[in-house]
């Protein structure tokens, strides 16, 4: 089972400790109680019906220990992330009439999907944990380190086009493997497995546009436009997910002891930058788009990011007083990778990085 950073311990305690007066409150006690991993895995599952993202079946039963097809996979990726425009797409084996061909579309075009082939998606095909994983990366903006994975025991199993991410999941401290040291990347994954892995990546959801303000424990993630967030505190990553697309996300006065991986907010806001950053403070920000997005960034006041590795084009503007604003830019993109740059941003640049220059 993939697991994550977040523990949910003391939950399984309550929910077991709850069933167990439930049955002698009844009377009875069952022949069977249920497994920690079994009510582990239905909250996830809950959790995931909750937000919207995953659905039971025609009698509402959610199966949590079927394996997950890729189509089915992708569409919860979408709904995750915010994923709606879509384009054209080489797959011969994904017709119109097929219920999942707009999430095929979807996901080709937001970049993180490419098929088993160049022209064929195996959309009803079982979903590997490699595959899982390797697609959840994407979607992260975790870049695959290189090297032998030390991590898990079984780590050569893994396709060449896997190990990369794995590795660098598993050094993030994002995945864990089994019990026995080993990932078992070409087993299939469940429902349950997938339910777990993306409710503790998600953290909390904003799907709505609005203003919010209530401090998170954990990730946030902002997968649409029309956001504000104002006067709270992100004890983890905030995703600015490629959801919000073309739109636009405001934070005021808002601090984040993870990352900011800004993924979305395109060109501009009625002629403003669309993610604007207002007496913020981050120690790093990653501007990456896997459907390489233009994105535009702009600091205003006593906002202060330590450090921001660009992969993607865009467009950082420095509004922010005195010396707070952008620490240190580093242009880390293909080759290519267009970043344009305006206001207040005294910097050096050499080898691709910029950095502050010295005080006098």
């Amino acid at each position: 089972m993939i697991h994550f950073k977040k523990s949910f311990f003391s939950f399984r305690k309550r929910a077991c400790a709850f069933l167990l007066c439930l049955c002698m409150l009844l009377g009875f006690f069952p022949v069977l109680t249920p497994t920690a991993q079994a009510v582990e895995s239905d909250y996830y599952l809950d959790r995931l019906v909750s937000w919207g993202i995953m659905r039971g079946d025609q009698d509402g039963n959610m199966n949590p220990g079927r394996s997950i097809t890729r189509a089915e996979f992708v569409t919860l990726l979408n709904r995750t992330f915010g994923y709606t425009k879509t384009g054209a797409q080489p797959f011969r084996d994904v017709n119109v009439a097929d219920w999942y061909y707009d999430d095929i579309s979807a996901a080709y075009t937001a970049g993180y999907f490419q098929g088993t082939s160049n022209s064929t998606a195996s959309p009803n095909s079982t979903l590997t944990r490699e595959e899982a994983a390797t697609m959840l990366c994407r979607n992260l903006m975790l870049q695959p380190l290189s090297g032998e994975n030390l991590s898990f025991s079984d780590g050569r199993q893994a396709s060449s086009w896997s190990r990369g991410y794995i590795k660098a999941a598993a050094e993030e401290g994002i995945l864990q493997g089994y019990q026995d040291g080993t990932f078992r990347p070409l087993r299939n994954i469940t429902r349950g497995e997938v339910a777990t892995m993306l409710v503790r990546v998600i953290g909390t959801p904003i799907q709505e546009p609005g203003t919010y303000s209530t401090s998170v424990a954990g990730n946030l993630m902002v997968s649409c436009s029309g956001v504000t967030l104002e006067n709270m505190t992100v004890t983890g990553d905030l995703y600015i997910t490629g959801g919000v697309g073309l739109g636009y996300v405001t934070l005021n006065n808002v601090t984040v002891y993870g990352k900011i991986i800004a993924s979305g907010a395109g060109e501009s806001n009625k002629g403003d930058c669309s993610i604007i950053l207002k007496n913020c403070t981050a120690p790093e920000m990653i501007v990456d788009s896997p459907s390489n997005q233009y994105v535009t960034i702009r600091t205003v006041g006593n906002t202060d990011t330590d450090k921001v590795y660009v992969r993607t084009d865009a467009y950082l503007e420095g509004k922010s007083t005195g010396q707070h604003g952008f620490q240190y830019i580093e242009v880390d993109g293909e080759n290519g990778t267009k970043l344009d740059l305006a206001g207040n941003i005294p910097l050096n640049h050499a080898d691709g990085k910029l950095f502050p220059k010295p005080l006098n």
